[in-house]
């Protein structure tokens, strides 16, 4: 009894002009369930009941804003009539909820908008200066635009002598070989540095419009093969590279198509082609980098490989200095599981 007493109450005090059929019908089935009350029909059938009931308890719209009940003008957050029909459909819906009406008579509004102007000079002075639109990006805020007329007069749509948009370019071709020869000769390019990249971007945006750059306009680096006779040069070189001229002039015969390690692999490569010294063995005639020897973990290794080479030119630290242990944990490949529980074992002692 009491979950049913409790029950009533919350149904006597709510408030139903605040809500509609559906929000209505929930509650009621709610307030079911809270008190174990059977209801003989569905959902969708007590919806329908409610909402008849709503429009059977609404009251006809008086011709006159003024022959609107006090206690319901009170209610209402906006002043009749309209003086300004762009809130038509908020006061409408509001409305909605009390009067039955098909359309709101002449009589609800008293909007003192003036029409449009044709000429842009003669727009109110505070937003005179912001027509006509000149810029495409302009365009994202035309809604903004339009409430800045509608502030002062009635418009519906901006009209089309308020705008002076620069032509539209051509969208970028799919492919370089589609460009002009002026800019074909420039593309597709390998990038340089940002600045270079920036500067292409740039060429291409002065004459065409585009979001993404295709990847054909941009030559893509390939790896350095491990065996130099797969390269196709144009100059027949001798592998490995013993002399410093050869080396750089084939570093810059390359450069724009293959990613180049450093140093280069001894199949390459075997003189020091930098300007770089060379590493020497004894650690004592390390000058440029403050070198903790014996190097324990991988991790000291990649550090001490890092700061050397910029300073020294090597392909491999010498034996000496690394003393690394071997895992204790390592698995090597001759000893692998057989079967799942022996990998188990080795995963828990791990």
């Amino acid at each position: 009894m009491l979950r049913k007493k409790i029950g009533m109450d919350y149904l006597l005090n709510m408030d139903f002009n605040l809500k509609d059929s559906h929000e209505i019908a929930c509650s009621i089935f709610y307030l079911a369930g809270f008190t174990k009350t059977t209801i003989p029909f569905k959902f969708d059938d007590i919806q329908q009941i409610i909402s008849k009931c709503i429009i059977n308890n609404l009251l006809p719209l008086p011709d006159d804003p003024k022959d609107i009940p006090s206690y319901i003008n009170d209610a209402l957050s906006f002043e009749l009539p309209l003086t300004n029909c762009y809130d038509t459909r908020q006061v409408v819906r509001v409305l909605h909820k009390v009067f039955t009406f098909q359309t709101l008579p002449e009589t609800y509004f008293k909007d003192d908008h003036l029409p449009l102007p044709e000429k842009i000079e003669d727009l109110h002075l505070e937003i005179r200066d912001l027509f006509s639109i000149f810029s495409h990006a302009d365009l994202k805020q035309l809604s903004n635009y339009k409430q800045a007329l509608q502030k002062y007069y009635l418009c519906t749509r901006i009209p089309s002598h308020f705008f002076d948009l620069p032509k539209r370019l051509p969208p970028l071709p799919v492919t370089p070989q589609l460009l002009p020869p002026r800019l074909e000769a420039k593309f597709p390019f390998f990038p340089k540095n940002r600045e270079d990249f920036i500067n292409h971007i740039r060429i291409l945006r002065s004459e065409y419009t585009f979001t993404k750059l295709p990847n054909d306009y941009l030559i893509t680096k390939r790896p350095l093969p491990t065996d130099p006779l797969k390269l196709q040069l144009k100059n027949q070189i001798s592998f490995p590279i013993k002399d410093k001229a050869t080396a750089q002039q084939f570093i810059q015969e390359i450069l724009s198509i293959y990613w180049i390690p450093s140093p280069l692999p001894l199949a390459y490569c075997v003189v020091n082609y930098t300007d770089l010294p060379d590493l020497p063995n004894d650690s004592d005639n390390i000058t440029e980098v403050n070198l903790t020897l014996l190097i324990t973990t991988p991790k000291e290794l990649s550090i001490a490989v890092k700061a050397l080479r910029e300073h020294y030119f090597f392909h491999q630290i010498p034996d000496l200095w690394i003393n690394i242990p071997t895992s204790q944990n390592t698995i090597l490949t001759n000893q692998l599981p057989n079967t799942l529980v022996e990998l188990n074992t080795i995963i828990q002692q791990r």
